[in-house]
């Protein structure tokens, strides 16, 4: 990957405070690799790597659908 390409779509990296297949502390080291562009992690505290099959998924999907109503351009 080139994390400093500056004209790559805008990303959202999203992880669970309890996986342990993609831990939250490599979600945060690759947020800090990249250095341009528009690049965001949210962290779910009480999730697991199957978030979405969690209950209160709706939770996490509203908030991926907000951000990428706010950064997707038409």
């Amino acid at each position: 990957m080139d994390f400093a390409k500056a004209d790559r779509a805008p990303l959202l990296l999203v992880g669970g405070g309890l996986d342990r297949i993609v831990p939250a502390s490599l979600n945060r080291a690759n947020h800090r690799r990249y250095r341009s562009g528009t690049v965001d992690y949210t962290e779910f505290a009480e999730r697991t790597h199957w978030t979405i099959a969690q209950d209160g998924w709706e939770d996490i999907a509203a908030h991926i659908t907000g951000w990428i109503e706010r950064h997707v351009r038409p």
